[in-house]
């Protein structure tokens, strides 16, 4: 044994910091013992071919053929009854310029939330998607969560959708450009400040 280092383990975004012995003529770069798996409370499920860590705050495949880009919650949110939020998530990887889509991660057991399918366009490694909560209770979700993978698109293939109600209303806007107003008078509003002129008061 040559020494022991401190190296940042990158799981999913997550980073973890963590004492490694440095070997010489080692076959592989790295090696995570049973020390790192119990550290991280990894569970490995053979049958579904991934390591999940820390009480299912991050989960990775061990065997894949592409690497994923996973969107992670950026700080600790609350999600209130039958409520839907929008929470701010950082990608694994750095994103500029593409349109990508936001693909929920596979259900957890007893998850009582649903995370939205949602084209967006990464600012960097920030983004921002919704998380809906159903249920009637309050929901606290941990910083570092994995929500989403983000899988390219082609930006050709999305279209535009627009109802005849709505093509019509728009077209009478765009025609007349006229907002309908009223006073405070009429809205049933009184104002009786008296430094206000009449004007001020909206009568």
């Amino acid at each position: 044994m040559l020494g022991q280092v401190t190296i940042n383990v990158n799981l999913g975004g997550l980073i973890v910091p963590f004492g490694f012995r440095v070997v010489d003529k080692l076959n592989q770069d790295m090696i995570l013992g049973i020390d790192f798996l119990e550290h991280t409370k990894a569970k490995i499920i053979c049958a579904e071919h991934k390591v999940i860590f820390y009480d299912d705050l991050v989960q990775m495949n061990f065997v894949e053929k592409q690497k994923d880009i996973i969107a992670s919650l950026d700080e600790n949110c609350i999600l209130h009854p039958g409520t839907e939020t929008l929470v701010k998530v950082y990608l694994s990887e750095s994103m500029v310029g593409k349109c990508v889509m936001l693909e929920p991660m596979a259900v957890r057991d007893k998850q009582k939330y649903l995370i939205a399918r949602e084209v967006i366009q990464p600012n960097g490694k920030y983004s921002v998607c919704k998380i809906l909560n159903a249920s009637d209770q309050k929901i606290s979700l941990r910083r570092h969560l994995q929500v989403a993978k983000v899988q390219g698109i082609d930006v050709n293939s999305i279209t535009v959708y627009e109802d005849e109600e709505n093509k019509g209303s728009k077209a009478k806007e765009s025609r007349g450009n006229v907002r309908s107003s009223r006073t405070l008078k009429e809205l049933g509003i009184e104002i009786n400040n008296e430094n206000l002129t009449q004007e001020q008061r909206g009568t």
